[in-house]
C-alpha cells in the first residue's frame, strides 16, 4: 500500500495537469487521474515500459476516449448558448484560466498531446513515441510546430 501511495503522490499533480490541459476541465482531470491509477493495479506490464510510460499511456488513452465521447455527444450545451466542454471557447469563458492555459487550449489535440507529454509529464521523445505509437523521427518536428503554435497563441 505504501509504495502505491508514494507513486500516486509522486505523479498525481503531473497527471492532473496533463489531463486538465488536454480536456480543459479540472473535474474530468481528477476523475481520469483516479481511474488511471486504479486501472494500473490491474494492468499487464510490458517489460520494456517504465512506470511513467505505462501511466502516461493509460492516461492519454483515457483522454482520447473522453474527448471522442464528448465530440460524438449531441451538442446539448449549444442549445443553451454554451460552448462545448474542453473547447477553446469554453476555456476563454472560464475566468480562472491563465493566458498559458488559454494558449494551450488553442493548440490542436495531436500537437497538444506532444507538447504536454514533453513538458508536463516530462517524457523523452522516445517515450512519447511509444505512448502515442508514432514515428520517433517525426516527433522533433511535431514538438517544434507545437511550440510555434503555442507561442503564436500567447502572442510571443
Amino acid at each position: 500500500r505504501a509504495p502505491f501511495l508514494w507513486l500516486f503522490d509522486r505523479y498525481r499533480d503531473a497527471v492532473i495537469a496533463y489531463v486538465w490541459r488536454m480536456c480543459g476541465r479540472r473535474d474530468v482531470a481528477e476523475d481520469i487521474c483516479i481511474e488511471a491509477f486504479a486501472g494500473l493495479v490491474l494492468r499487464v506490464w510490458k517489460p520494456d515500459e517504465t512506470f511513467r510510460e505505462s501511466l502516461t499511456s493509460v492516461v492519454h488513452q483515457m483522454c482520447v476516449t473522453h474527448m471522442t465521447r464528448i465530440a460524438n455527444e449531441p451538442p446539448v450545451d449549444a442549445a443553451f448558448g454554451a460552448p462545448p466542454p474542453g473547447s477553446p471557447e469554453e476555456a476563454a469563458d472560464t475566468p480562472d484560466k491563465t493566458a498559458t492555459e488559454l494558449a494551450v487550449a488553442t493548440v490542436p489535440l495531436g500537437y497538444r498531446a506532444v507538447l504536454l507529454l514533453y513538458y508536463t509529464m516530462e517524457l523523452s521523445l522516445e517515450q512519447i513515441a511509444r505512448v502515442l505509437a508514432c514515428d520517433p523521427e517525426q516527433l522533433p518536428l511535431q514538438l517544434a510546430y507545437a511550440r510555434h503554435l503555442f507561442r503564436r497563441a500567447r502572442g510571443s
